[in-house]
């Protein structure tokens, strides 16, 4: 019963205040009750219903994981155009063209189409076995700790979602450090700092990595490669796009210019997508 005089004495100083304003200027302040506000303090008291609040919106978890590990197909989007774009050209030629030709018409455009195929083929399997080539020769020239320590990195999982870069950090020197006892946190020298150090090895960590983040890695590639031998940068949850084709492309075309634009120092820089 109290507490509804005093929602009703709430509503009489609202009213008050709304036809007779204080003379002092200046704006109202935020936390001011208005006359709806006491109505609806009274109609919850009467009805016994709580006062409607809003929903606080918090912002959405991002999964450290690599999206693609859940995916069951690994086509593009242009992939998939051009499949789609073959069918219904393939579909047109037998349903409306193959009619109307003759037969030595239709074996000399099969001739035609299996001798593209074949050149087109072979083609893609002397690019593919070039490829292969040069990569086993850059493997080679890797020293054993460095293709280790890939893999170990490669290999890491966080423990749970953090919403800063520092405990991603932590989390992973700690891993590092159970296998190399030489690893520090953030060694100082000559204006550079990485996140980490392994003996003449540098990683740099970045989370979330936006666009902004990636615009800051040239910069630092020039300068820890000064002072280390070998730089490995190690990103979490890329997000340049929301769409997970345009992001896996656009990061890939990112990954490519790097490494062109650092063609001469190519095999000191290993880039890993966690």
């Amino acid at each position: 019963m109290v507490r509804k005089t005093n929602d009703i004495w709430n509503i009489w100083d609202n009213l008050w205040n709304y036809y007779n304003p204080p003379k002092k200027r200046g704006r109202p302040r935020k936390n001011q009750d208005t006359i709806y506000d006491g109505f609806l303090n009274i109609s919850s008291n009467f009805w016994d219903t709580p006062k409607p609040r809003r929903r606080k919106k918090f912002p959405q978890k991002q999964n450290y994981r690599k999206k693609s590990y859940t995916r069951t197909s690994y086509k593009t989007k242009k992939e998939e155009d051009i499949i789609k774009s073959i069918i219904i050209i393939t579909f047109i030629f037998f349903v409306f063209i193959l009619p109307k030709l003759s037969t030595w018409e239709i074996i000399s455009l099969l001739t035609i189409f299996w001798l593209c195929l074949i050149s087109f083929i072979f083609y893609k399997y002397d690019r593919y076995q070039k490829k292969k080539i040069a990569e086993k020769e850059r493997i080679e020239r890797i020293p054993i700790f460095i293709k280790e320590l890939h893999k170990k990195i490669s290999w890491y999982v966080p423990l749970r979602y953090h919403s800063r870069e520092e405990p991603y950090q932590m989390e992973l020197a700690w891993f590092l450090r159970s296998h190399y006892e030489n690893t520090v946190i953030e060694d100082y020298k000559n204006h550079s700092r990485p996140d980490i150090v392994i003996e003449k090895t540098a990683i740099e960590i970045k989370w979330p990595t936006t666009r902004k983040e990636l615009c800051t890695i040239p910069d630092k590639i020039i300068r820890y490669l000064k002072d280390w031998e070998t730089l490995f940068i190690v990103l979490f949850n890329v997000q340049i796009y929301e769409d997970e084709e345009k992001n896996k492309e656009a990061f890939e075309n990112w990954k490519k210019d790097i490494y062109e634009t650092f063609s001469a120092n190519k095999d000191r820089i290993y880039i890993i997508n966690l």
